[in-house]
C-alpha cells in the first residue's frame, strides 16, 4: 500500500467542497490521512479526538455528500473507488476484506473481524475460517456471533465422505473452485518461462493441482 492517499486535482473547486467549507475540508483531509494510517477503509469512529471537538464540521462534510453518517462514526464516501490499493492491518482484517464484500454496515465488519481473530487465536485454519465466512454471506440475517458455529459446520463437512468425493472430481477436472467450501484454496504456482505453448502451460497447470489435492489427501 503506497503511503500517499489520493486527492483529485479538481478537488479546490467541487461543488461539495464548496459547501463544506475551508475548516470541514480541514477535518477531511486531517481524518483522510487518519484512516489511512490506521487502514480502517474510510471509517472515521465518533470517539476520534479529531472528531469529538468539530462536530459541528463533521456534521457539514455530512451534508455536503463527502461523508456518511454511519453506527458509532462517520464513513468517507467512494472510499474504495480513491484507496482500492489499501490493505487490511491485520491478518483478521484482511481475511474479512478478502471474504466479505463492502456495503456492510462497519459495525457488522468489526464484530465479524473480531470473531475471525478469535477463532485463528484459538487455532482454527485459516482455510476453514474462511469457508465459514463464505457461509455466513450465504445465509440470510445472519449475526457475526453465528460464526464459530459455521466453523463447526465446515470442520464437520471435512470429516465426511462429500469432502472425499469433491477432492476426487477435482483431481479429475481440474476445477478447484468446489473445494473452497471445505476451506481448501489452492494457490497456482508461475509457469516456468521456458514452458510457451499453452497447452504445455495447462498441462503443467494440471500437473500441479493434482499434486496438491494428493497433498490435500495425505494431510
Amino acid at each position: 500500500m503506497s503511503d500517499w492517499g489520493r486527492i483529485h486535482h479538481k478537488l479546490h473547486d467541487h461543488p461539495k467542497t464548496h459547501v463544506a467549507g475551508l475548516s470541514a475540508m480541514g477535518l477531511w483531509t486531517i481524518c483522510n490521512s487518519w484512516s489511512r494510517d490506521n487502514r480502517t477503509a474510510g471509517f472515521i469512529p465518533d470517539h476520534l479526538h479529531f472528531v469529538t471537538s468539530q462536530t459541528d464540521l463533521a456534521e457539514r462534510l455530512v451534508e455536503a455528500g463527502l461523508w456518511i453518517k454511519v453506527e458509532d462514526g462517520y464513513r468517507f464516501k467512494d472510499w474504495d473507488e480513491w484507496n482500492a490499493d489499501e490493505n487490511p492491518k491485520t491478518t483478521a482484517a484482511k481475511l474479512v476484506h478478502e471474504s466479505i464484500p463492502p456495503g456492510h454496515p462497519n459495525d457488522v465488519v468489526q464484530k465479524l473481524t473480531q470473531q475471525v481473530s478469535n477463532l485463528l487465536v484459538e487455532g482454527i485454519e485459516y482455510g476453514v475460517v474462511r469457508a465459514a465466512l463464505k457461509l455466513w454471506l450465504a445465509k440470510d440475517n445472519a449475526a457475526p456471533s453465528w460464526l464459530p458455529m459455521l466453523v463447526s459446520d465446515v470442520v464437520r463437512k471435512n470429516g465426511t465422505g462429500e469432502r472425499v468425493a469433491a477432492l476426487r472430481d477435482a483431481w479429475k477436472t481440474g476445477d478447484l473452485l468446489p473445494l473452497q467450501r471445505y476451506g481448501l484454496v489452492f494457490t497456482p504456482p508461475d509457469v516456468p518461462h521456458t514452458i510457451t505453448v499453452v497447452e504445455d502451460a495447462k498441462a503443467f497447470m494440471l500437473a500441479a493441482k493434482r499434486a496438491w489435492i494428493e497433498q490435500v489427501r495425505e494431510g
